[in-house]
């Protein structure tokens, strides 16, 4: 039962860990590119949170949504 519980409080860590670096991610995006493109934000939401913590740091050197699309695009997403 013990395992059970941790393994269910793990997963909700992680999921949550992913829809904040999301999120974050969003905002810096929005930011920058009001309009974001509905294909790309499903996109994002297949991203790890390894991932998206770069994104992010990348978001700051993107001038265009082309930009950002390459970056997915380089990432086979």
């Amino acid at each position: 039962m013990v395992l059970t519980t941790t393994s269910w409080k793990e997963e909700g860590r992680a999921e949550g860990r992913q829809e904040g670096a999301l999120a974050i991610c969003l905002l810096l995006l929005e930011s920058c590119f009001p309009s974001l493109d509905a294909e790309i934000v499903e996109r994002l939401r297949t991203l790890t949170v390894q991932q998206l913590e770069e994104l992010a740091v990348a978001t700051l050197q993107f001038s265009t949504t082309q930009n950002l699309t390459d970056w997915l695009d380089t990432r086979s997403l």
